[in-house]
């Protein structure tokens, strides 16, 4: 640690404490998680999820773990610094504009997208673990992740209890992936609402918080969470539900349409991150002006084709919405979820699709047409 200068405490958690710091050679700002447990082995540091996952999940939308360093028994990961945390990021804000939220949640999905494809779930998806700079959006804090091949049962305590998944609530033991679906669809409903979509005072009133949103599930529609409610002994409150257009009244179409079948009771119903990301909710006008291509050109006639051509990208954005909702699940089966991800990103695990990058040239783009 010699190397680094600690600045001041920037978080706390159950396994560590974080802190913001200096490499003092370089001057450069670094992220010091310094976990509570005491460790004398390398290897069993070495070990941990933790460390799996960060040393093996390398993208450009997943937090740089720079170092691994123990000393004195205690275990240091060095990371990149990021600027702030999703949580921050809505707290400073009064509201937030569709494209950036589009920025957002496309960047996290990308990372999600990388990581379930490469195995490993977060499992505590919320506004604290996302950090964002500028127009970069980056997953951090795995201290929760597990492998998609791991074998249940698992522990029931995973997430923050706003953004835990129904399943969860009751208690499966063999939950995967889809949960961190759930959690980033209420996370981009919030961006939109500035305040969490299923604030449950305790874990016994968050079901019925989501059911008061999202209606009561039909039980032909998730048999297994009938299920999970009956070996628990509990039984689902009854509500007609709000509808989420009702609710996020400044979202778009589109975007609602996203949630909605983000936020499934049922998690074989709900879209692969990879699916997320073909979704119309990322083909809009703005996205292809941004990218360059022309359309409504002021009095050039020959322009004709690139209008034809964008307004027909555009029409099959708003009538893709029911093939998106209608096609199968690409998260059921795992080996099926890896090739679907190899046809996606192609073999080169850093490759990604369009990613708003750009989001300053892009909100003066917008001002200046």
């Amino acid at each position: 640690m010699e190397k680094y200068k600690i600045i001041e405490t920037i978080g706390d958690g159950t396994y560590g404490t974080v802190y913001k710091g200096m490499r003092l050679d370089t001057k450069e700002y670094v992220a010091i998680k310094i976990m509570k447990k005491q460790y004398t082995d390398w290897e069993e540091c070495k070990s941990l999820k933790e460390v799996i996952a960060l040393r093996t999940l390398k993208h450009s939308n997943i937090v740089t773990l720079n170092e691994l360093i123990l000393e004195k028994n205690e275990l240091i990961m060095v990371f990149e610094f990021i600027g702030v945390n999703l949580f921050e990021y809505i707290k400073n804000l009064e509201e937030i504009p569709e494209y950036k939220i589009r920025n957002i949640a496309f960047q996290a999905l990308q990372g999600l997208a990388y990581m379930h494809k490469n195995n490993f779930f977060h499992r505590d998806i919320k506004p604290e673990n996302i950090l964002i700079s500028g127009d970069q959006v980056k997953l951090a804090d795995f201290g929760l992740a597990k492998e998609i091949k791991s074998d249940p049962p698992f522990t029931d305590y995973v997430a923050t209890r706003w953004y835990r998944a129904p399943e969860v609530i009751l208690n499966s033991k063999t939950y995967s992936s889809p949960i961190d679906i759930f959690a980033l669809g209420a996370i981009i409903a919030e961006l939109y609402l500035n305040e969490p979509l299923f604030p449950g005072k305790s874990a016994n009133l968050q079901m019925n918080k989501i059911c008061e949103i999202l209606g009561t599930p039909n039980q032909n529609d998730w048999p297994e969470g009938y299920a999970l409610a009956k070996e628990i002994n509990y039984k689902f409150p009854q509500f007609r539900g709000k509808k989420l257009k009702n609710v996020i009244k400044n979202a778009s179409e589109s975007a609602i349409n996203l949630l909605e079948s983000m936020l499934n009771f049922n998690p074989s119903k709900r879209p692969s991150a990879v699916k997320c990301l073909q979704h119309p909710f990322f083909q809009c006008y703005e996205v292809l002006r941004f990218y360059g291509i022309k359309f409504n050109a002021k009095d050039d006639n020959n322009n004709n084709d690139d209008k034809k051509e964008n307004n027909n990208l555009s029409n099959n954005a708003n009538n893709n919405m029911n093939n998106f909702n209608d096609s199968p699940n690409q998260m059921v089966n795992n080996e099926q979820f890896k090739g679907d991800m190899n046809d996606s990103f192609g073999n080169n695990d850093n490759q990604n699709q369009m990613s708003f990058k750009n989001s300053n040239k892009f909100e003066e783009f917008l001002t200046n047409n």
